[in-house]
């Protein structure tokens, strides 16, 4: 815990970490969300699954691409634009409560997921300059 608060410390980290904190939060109200919406939408396994599947395809085809993507480019503003992207999809998710139009969810599922993609090497590649070597691993 000693650890953490020495962390904390440092101001840009401190930014990170929360933002982090709420995102993390949010994306897990989201996606507990969306399966229930599923179910209630389709009642149907298929469409739950169908959820899981849209957010997890994403990691698997862009994964490695968008690595190379973050390493040409500035860390914070792929950071910040993939969070824009993503809040502004967010919104989208509502287009699915009405019934029938279930189907949305798939696809701006998909590009919500893929906005993250961009995020994690960028976060991973900024970090050792926001803390410094000595204090990466704790990080």
């Amino acid at each position: 815990m000693g650890e953490l608060k020495e962390l904390l410390r440092i101001p840009d980290f401190r930014s990170l970490w929360i933002a982090q904190v709420i995102s993390s939060f949010g994306d897990s109200l989201t996606m507990t969300a969306l399966m229930f919406l599923a179910l209630k939408q389709t009642g149907s396994a298929a469409g739950v699954a169908g959820v899981m599947i849209s957010a997890a395809l994403p990691a698997l085809l862009l994964g490695l691409v968008s690595g190379v993507w973050v390493d040409r480019l500035q860390k914070r503003n792929i950071m910040y634009w993939s969070d824009i992207a993503r809040g502004v999809l967010t919104f989208g998710f509502l287009l699915a409560v009405r019934p029938g139009q279930f189907w949305i969810v798939y696809p701006l599922l998909f590009l919500h997921a893929s906005a993250g993609t961009f995020f994690q090497p960028a976060k991973g590649a900024l970090l050792p300059k926001v803390v410094g070597p000595e204090k990466l691993l704790a990080a």
